[in-house]
């Protein structure tokens, strides 16, 4: 009898740590977060797209910022690199999977160059959820991001760029600003 009492009692302290770590699970966290070239059909010049793949958990969410930093290196050297920004707000991000997106245009490409290190800040409200960082081949400073000059705005969401119609099905609804 003593033994069944301790494996009982063994497996309700199982249960309520399992119960805890879930507890402690943020809601909404990016899963994923990837620096890729794309095309668009008809056309040879590449874009540089920044997709951010969340899971929320939850129900519904609304007022999810993703504010996206990129450091950009033209040629190769380190003497000729810009931070480059720009954001998104999503509302009626629906449960499980989605994606944010955000675009380095062509010229912006042949202006500041193709990214070597990337964030990208998760916000809810005035509240930061979390932080992904993303780097290429060769790894920047720490502190790239307030090294460098930079250029607000570089970074295009996908209403500002002709993939709207192509990502429009990713996740909640962009409000633009």
């Amino acid at each position: 009898m003593k033994a069944f009492l301790c494996s009982l009692l063994a497996t309700a302290c199982t249960a309520l740590s399992i119960a805890a770590s879930l507890a402690q699970t943020p809601p909404i966290q990016i899963e994923s977060f990837q620096v890729e070239r794309a095309t668009l059909p008809g056309t040879q010049r590449p874009w540089t797209k920044l997709t951010c793949t969340i899971n929320n958990r939850g129900t519904w969410a609304d007022g999810l910022s993703f504010n996206y930093t990129v450091l950009a290196e033209l040629g190769g050297s380190a003497k000729s690199r810009n931070v480059l920004t720009g954001g998104a707000t999503y509302i009626n991000v629906p449960s499980g999977k989605s994606q944010a997106v955000m675009y380095l245009s062509p010229n912006a490409v042949a202006r500041f160059g193709e990214p070597v290190a990337a964030s990208v800040q998760l916000d809810r409200g005035e509240r930061t959820i979390q932080t992904f960082n993303w780097t290429g081949k060769s790894s920047p400073e720490a502190d790239w991001a307030s090294k460098y000059p930079t250029q607000n705005g570089a970074l295009l969401n996908v209403r500002a760029t002709p993939w709207s119609l192509l990502d429009s099905e990713r996740g909640g609804d962009l409000i633009v600003n």
